[in-house]
């Protein structure tokens, strides 16, 4: 009985997955500091990697800011760390860092766990597809995670070696923030109007 039950809700995980899946994307997005998203992240993770016996360290530049859906990235970004935590049955290294990249704020997540086959690298995106045991995963995790960074405008990637860990790394547009006009030659100050309400005199 508690087989069937087992069954039973792993196929309604897969069907909510699916269900997610083919819904586009609907982004909230608001204005927020790259640092802050991944420490927060990292903060709400920490028990977990704690508890598998984890060692987790952050690397992440100042004055990152995003136009994001914090909600779904914070989503995409637990998703990616649960995967390491998975990948690292007997404890490791998690390495989380934030930086400047062309244009982009670069996010990575890089574990010293179980690698990946190379036969599998390239599948990892594919529906359905997992690499975990029995019961562990539904093989949606990352397709979803795809779709979320795409629908911001970025890329999500992954480099493996099988027993030597693996890196994700997702870029997504960075905001600048708004250049300072130059002060006007007079200093920023109003000048008073001239006595003849600023019409030109003709001699």
């Amino acid at each position: 009985m508690r087989t069937v039950q087992e069954q039973i809700g792993k196929v309604t995980t897969i069907v909510q997955g699916l269900l997610d899946q083919a819904r586009r994307p609907l982004l909230n997005k608001t204005e927020v500091a790259a640092g802050e998203l991944v420490e927060g992240v990292c903060e709400l993770a920490r028990p977990s990697l704690a508890a598998a016996g984890i060692a987790l360290r952050t690397v992440v530049g100042p004055g990152l800011l995003l136009d994001v859906d914090a909600g779904q990235l914070e989503q995409v970004l637990l998703n990616l760390i649960t995967n390491s935590i998975d990948a690292m049955p007997e404890g490791g290294e998690l390495l989380v860092t934030a930086g400047a990249s062309g244009g982009y704020v670069e996010i990575t997540v890089a574990d010293s766990g179980t690698g990946i086959d190379p036969l599998h690298v390239g599948r990892v995106f594919d529906p359905l597809f997992t690499t975990k045991e029995r019961g562990k995963g539904t093989g949606l995790g990352l397709t979803i995670a795809r779709d979320v960074v795409a629908a911001h405008g970025g890329t999500i990637a992954v480099a493996s070696r099988h027993d030597e860990g693996t890196e994700v790394k997702v870029r997504l547009p960075q905001v600048r923030p708004a250049e300072v006009q130059p002060p006007s030659p007079d200093g920023g100050r109003r000048q008073p109007p001239s006595p003849d309400g600023g019409r030109r005199r003709h001699a």
